[in-house]
Parts: structure tokens; sequence; C-alpha cells
């Protein structure tokens, strides 16, 4: 019980803005206070989609509301990947990082909706597109997407599946005061405004996505490698 209020005190402290300056320290102790116990590079994944939020801003601050959004994002994620995504914890992590850091330098969750073949493809090339400076699991994740992104036999129906994972991973919003969730970023609202599909349409495409996406990640590491795994 203890536990419990102890990190929503640290959520709820995460709801108030945040300048850029204090990322680092002020906002991410609350963040280790939420989320416990692990990796480092877990927290590295965090702080970085925390900036970008920052960045992203013309206040240079995390907005009201965004910073406890981003946690719990963080969190339900990577429950949901745990039976589904194949690797380590830091792996999950990364995933959501870069699907996340695409969805805020692409606004995704702007209108108008982003229903067109041409919008799904542009989700996997803002993932391509962000830059390679961060080494390990977060620039393999991004390098896998880039891969399919540049298949020749890619479809739309491919690349829409695909965007189905993306969006599903990286896209979040602040929760609603009221009722304490966020409809906009429920598989409902997802379906309908980023791919015009049922429910049950889009939870299957980004299911299957990722129960094969890992595989070709690991096949795409060991080549780099030279086999070794």
């Amino acid at each position: 019980m203890r536990v419990a209020k102890a990190t929503q005190k640290a959520l709820d402290e995460l709801d108030w803005p945040c300048a850029a300056s204090e990322i680092s320290s002020r906002f991410m102790q609350k963040v280790r206070a939420a989320l416990g116990a692990l990796p480092g590079l877990c927290f590295d994944s965090v702080e970085r989609v925390a900036t970008a939020l920052a960045t992203n801003n013309h206040k240079a601050e995390i907005p009201t509301g965004y910073g406890a959004a981003c946690v719990r994002h963080f969190s339900k994620r990577n429950g949901q990947l745990e039976t589904v995504l194949r690797g380590s914890v830091e792996s999950r992590f990364a995933l959501i990082e870069v699907s996340s850091l695409a969805s805020i330098a692409g606004q995704w969750g702007a209108s108008p909706p982003r229903v067109t073949s041409a919008s799904h493809k542009e989700c996997l090339s803002q993932v391509a597109r962000l830059p390679c400076a961060h080494a390990g699991e977060s620039e393999r994740w991004r390098a896998v997407i880039q891969f399919l992104r540049d298949r020749e036999d890619a479809g739309p129906g491919f690349l829409r599946n695909i965007a189905c994972a993306l969006v599903w991973c990286g896209y979040f919003s602040p929760v609603e005061r009221e009722s304490g969730v966020s409809s906009a970023a429920s598989d409902a609202w997802i379906a309908q405004h980023f791919f015009g599909i049922p429910r049950a349409s889009f939870v299957r495409s980004r299911i299957e996505v990722l129960h094969w996406l890992p595989q070709l990640r690991e096949i795409m590491v060991q080549s780099s490698t030279g086999g070794a795994p």
C-alpha cells in the first residue's frame, strides 16, 4: 500500500509542467519513484522521450499532463509487450522510445486523421529518420523499421500493419481528469483516427507484426555481427 501511494504521488507530481533544464534531475527522480527498479537504459529511454516533449513545446517544457502520461505509457506498453515481444525489458523500452519519438516529431495525434497509405508509410519514415545518436537497442529498432520501409515489395497493407504496431507503441496523450483515462489513446480511437478500421482489425494487425518483428531484428543483428549471437 505504501509503495502504491508513493507511485501515485510521483505520477501526480509528474502531471505538472517541467522545464527542459530540470528533466535530468527533478523529473527523472520522480520517474524512478514511479517506475521502480529498472535497468538504467530503460530510464534513458524515458528521459529521451521526455526531452523530446519539451523540445517540441514552444515554452521549452513538458506540457501539463504529458509527463505522467509518458511514464504511464511506458509502464503500460512494457507490460503488454512482455507477453508478445521476445527479449529484454531494455529492448521493449527502446521500441516504445523510437515509436514515441517519431510520434512527437510527426505530431501523430494532430488533425486531420491519418488514414491514407502515404501517411502510414510516413509513420515508418519518421522512425527511420530519427538521429542515429543512441547506440544499442534503440538504433536496432530504428534500423529494422528503415529496412521494412525500404523494401521494394512493401505494399499498402504491409505498411499499414507495421504502422499499427508503431502507433500503438508510440502514441500517448494526457488522461482526462474526470474519467481518469485517455480515450484518445484507446485502441478504438487509434484504429479509427489513424487507420479507419475496426478495433478488432487494428488489434489483430499490430499483434501479428509484434510477433514477427523481433525475429527480423535478431536476424539483422546477427547479420551485422557476422553471425555472433
